[in-house]
């Protein structure tokens, strides 16, 4: 079942359905991005800030496409661990691409915690493109 929900939630993501975010995401979400270039931020917590994050960031882009998705179920309920790639193009019709880890845990289908590592070189050199 957390496959399916992680499908779900990359597919979400993807498509850019923020309206659809809170049927799927905890109050309490936490989620993680190590990598990330400033001025993303590395951790974001709580449904508001978790969607603000999103649609900030997925604002930048015209279209995503994962790739090369791989989902697999943890020995603890409710927990995934994906690789995939991205491939995307910004409103300014530039393209990124990208490679990532995810985790991902699930409680009552909800999204409790996410874990985003990727690349940090290209999601740099996006940033100084667009001059943030």
């Amino acid at each position: 079942m957390s496959q399916q929900l992680m499908q779900t939630w990359l597919k979400l993501l993807a498509e850019k359905k923020f309206d659809e975010y809170p049927s799927l995401l905890s109050s309490d979400v936490v989620m993680q991005f190590p990598y990330a270039p400033s001025p993303l931020p590395r951790e974001v917590r709580g449904l508001d800030s978790c969607m603000e994050v999103l649609q900030g960031f997925l604002g930048m882009f015209d279209s995503w496409e994962w790739g090369n998705l791989d989902i697999k179920e943890c020995k603890e309920e409710g927990h995934v661990f994906a690789t995939a790639s991205s491939k995307a193009i910004t409103s300014t019709g530039a393209s990124y691409s990208n490679i990532y880890v995810l985790g991902a845990e699930f409680s009552e289908g909800n999204l409790v915690g996410y874990s985003e590592y990727f690349d940090p070189l290209p999601a740099m050199a996006l940033m100084e493109q667009l001059g943030q």
